[in-house]
């Protein structure tokens, strides 16, 4: 996104009433919900005594995170606020580490793991995970690269480690 779009986008944002609140709310707001539905999924799981489930639903997030989360220490590219002038929406001091995003590749490889364990509940958060990206680009916290390599990280990890590697 250029400076001009996100400025373009950005007024508008701030031109209506609770636009930049909205922005904020929905930044925090799907980043909870989602945690707290995995955390369900994971708690019926162990209710359930369904063990592997549970492994698998724990063990293939977290190595997708760690992976993730090493590339974009070793890779290190700036965000929108540091590279262009903009006045970002979502206030954020981190530097650097912007590509991919780890909150879309987070909620992406949730609702991945939700697809797993409720087909409809996994439809939802792939909704809310497209959602958060363009909040978190809007935002400028992101770049449109940081969040689409998020989301299909997310996809392709649940892809590989719920259907082909079937640990």
């Amino acid at each position: 996104m250029s400076e001009s779009s996100y400025n373009k986008i950005a007024d508008a944002i701030r031109g209506t009433k609770y636009g930049v609140q909205l922005v904020n709310i929905l930044d925090k707001a799907i980043v909870i919900i989602t945690i707290l539905i995995y955390g369900i999924i994971l708690l019926m799981q162990l209710i359930s005594a369904s063990y592997a489930q549970l492994y698998k639903y724990i063990l293939i997030p977290a190595a997708g995170f760690l992976v993730v989360s090493v590339f974009r220490y070793l890779y290190n590219q700036p965000r929108p606020y540091q590279e262009l002038d903009i006045n970002p929406i979502l206030k954020k001091d981190t530097q650097g580490k912007s590509f991919p995003s780890r909150h879309v590749y987070s909620i992406f490889i949730i609702a991945m793991t939700a697809l797993q364990y409720n087909v409809v509940l996994g439809i939802l958060l792939l909704i809310f995970g497209t959602i958060l990206a363009v909040v978190r680009v809007v935002g400028g916290a992101h770049f449109p690269r940081d969040v689409f390599a998020g989301g299909l990280l997310g996809v392709v990890t649940g892809l590989l480690g719920y259907y082909m590697i079937m640990i």
